[in-house]
């Protein structure tokens, strides 16, 4: 099985979930899970293949004019410095500050290690108050240090005749800006989860980026796999990709504690079957839940959407109703109650705070 506003501070979680004290507004970030991305940097969509491909990403070298280095003819920004941070919407923000006219964006990830095993040099980095660059002497920091961060490319069959789930309009054309997992591609404001052209489509995920962003919508909640998944999860850099089927559909679960992960997780034959198992703490962003029964097989984004602008499904598996109890519910420490389960259908709102230990049932019970 496998966010603008604030996604992925490489600092500890502050106390500041659901279940726990309430969230200040850009707080709820936690370390990198694979520890190598050292933040974030937001380009215009139009430029990452020639950024990430080519040239890597070229800075001035007269600050505030487009001064291009020896050899090269163009800029991507008038800076002396790369600019980057270590949030998305920070970094969003940032570059709308200047580029108010750009309508989409894609966040790059600035890793340490480049894909040559070489690492950017401590003495490149710099601070300005609360401000962070990198100042690469050339004035280029090599294409080998900057990844989209996509590391699955779903079937064309998966989405090709899929309609917007907001307007239900055909998305025929635009195939090449779907299906890219991992990938963090923004319209304006909002990260993108439907290349629709239509106003009131983009309307609906800037609406959609608010409500994830409310700390009230999030939760920290629990997943459970093999460490074989957990290794693939951490070299696509703490990303979930959505499994194929389930109670509530094809989509990301998690359990309100470890406890519960123990008879919830099925990876490789779940954590009694024999394979070294892995517990991640999470936030995730629910924004509005839909309140389910017991089984939601047929749930997808689109379906939660259609409902009534919903971007997550909460599943009551034991009939114990709502309002939503909070943890433990009663019976679930003994293993006698099936507790609730919490289902998201989109990456971007699962962050990884780490990985915490076991909670098995004890003998006896």
């Amino acid at each position: 099985q496998a966010r603008h506003s604030s996604r992925r501070r490489p600092r500890a979680l502050e106390s500041c979930v659901m279940d726990a004290s309430p969230v200040s507004e850009g707080s709820y970030a936690r370390e990198f899970y694979d520890n190598s991305i050292v933040g974030y940097l937001a380009v215009e969509t139009k430029d990452v293949a020639d950024i990430t491909e080519i040239r890597g990403y070229v800075c001035s070298t007269v600050m505030g004019k487009r001064s291009p280095p020896p050899g090269l003819d163009t800029c991507h920004t008038s800076r002396a410095e790369v600019p980057y941070a270590t949030e998305w919407g920070q970094a969003v923000s940032a570059m709308l500050k200047y580029r108010s006219h750009v309508e989409k964006s894609t966040i790059l990830e600035i890793r340490r290690r480049g894909t040559d095993e070489s690492e950017i040099p401590p003495d490149w980095f710099r601070s300005d108050g609360e401000k962070l660059f990198i100042a690469p002497p050339s004035h280029v920091l090599d294409k080998k240090f900057l990844s989209t961060g996509q590391f699955f490319q779903r079937g064309t069959a998966d989405y090709a005749t899929a309609p917007c789930p907001f307007c239900q309009g055909s998305l025929a054309g635009l195939e090449a800006c779907r299906g890219q997992v991992g990938r963090a591609n923004f319209i304006r404001n909002a990260f993108m989860v439907s290349p629709c052209p239509e106003e009131k489509c983009i309307k609906a995920q800037v609406q959609r980026q608010r409500r994830l962003d409310d700390p009230d919508n999030v939760r920290k909640l629990y997943h459970a796999c093999s460490r074989a998944t957990a290794d693939l999860i951490k070299r696509s850099g703490g990303k979930f990709k959505c499994g194929s089927k389930g109670a509530g559909g094809g989509g990301i679960y998690f359990a309100h504690t470890p406890r519960e992960v123990e008879w919830k997780a099925a990876d490789r034959g779940g954590p009694s079957g024999g394979a070294e198992y892995v517990v991640f703490e999470c936030t995730v962003r629910m924004g509005r839940g839909y309140e389910g029964s017991r089984d939601e097989d047929h749930m997808t984004f689109a379906e939660l959407i259609q409902k009534g602008q919903y971007d997550s499904c909460i599943l009551d598996r034991g009939g114990t109703g709502y309002p939503l109890p909070p943890p433990p519910v009663p019976g679930t420490r003994e293993g006698c109650h099936p507790g609730y389960e919490f289902v998201v259908y989109s990456w971007d709102q699962v962050d990884i705070l780490g990985e915490v230990p076991r909670d098995p049932v004890s003998a006896g019970f």
